[in-house]
């Protein structure tokens, strides 16, 4: 025992011991430091998208009142989560499941755009306010969900 204790003690194995340490110390600052940056660019569109979508809901419902629906639409981007789903693991447990609720919704929202070609003309009505309701149900439904990871990533929180 004496004898592996002083073979341990040997310089070029201390520093080996302690550069092993290093490097690993170094290896989990990394991965924390990518998990945090992963979920604040996460979290930052979904920000982004709360805030787009609320007022592309008061833009909508003004053209509803002025009779003026027949406008393009833009699909709302989710270019940050469709680069990072692959790496779903890394979102923060405490609002996983509610983001991937979210994108659902927000693709969606993007389905339902491209199917106003498929409405008759005189059921453009009917797509207006279904498309409305479905724009008033995301807000109701998730703004406010985020807040405690807005905070704790220090992401602007939507009003």
């Amino acid at each position: 025992m004496r004898d592996l204790f002083d073979l341990l003690l040997q310089p070029t194995i201390v520093v080996a011991i302690v550069g092993a340490i290093t490097a690993f110390v170094r290896f989990l600052i990394k991965k924390e430091n990518e998990r945090k940056s992963f979920n604040k660019a996460l979290l930052s569109e979904i920000s982004r998208l709360l805030r787009v979508i609320v007022r592309h809901k008061k833009f909508w419902g003004k053209c509803i009142k002025d009779g003026d629906t027949d406008l393009p639409f833009i699909s709302f981007s989710t270019n940050i989560y469709d680069s990072l789903v692959k790496d779903w693991k890394d979102v923060d447990h405490n609002y996983a499941s509610i983001a991937a609720s979210f994108y659902g919704y927000v693709e969606f929202l993007n389905r339902l755009q491209k199917s106003r070609s498929d409405f008759p003309p005189t059921k453009l009505k009917i797509f207006n306010e279904i498309y409305l309701n479905a724009l008033e149900a995301l807000q109701r439904d998730f703004m406010g969900k985020f807040n405690q990871a807005f905070k704790k990533f220090k992401v602007e929180i939507p009003n």
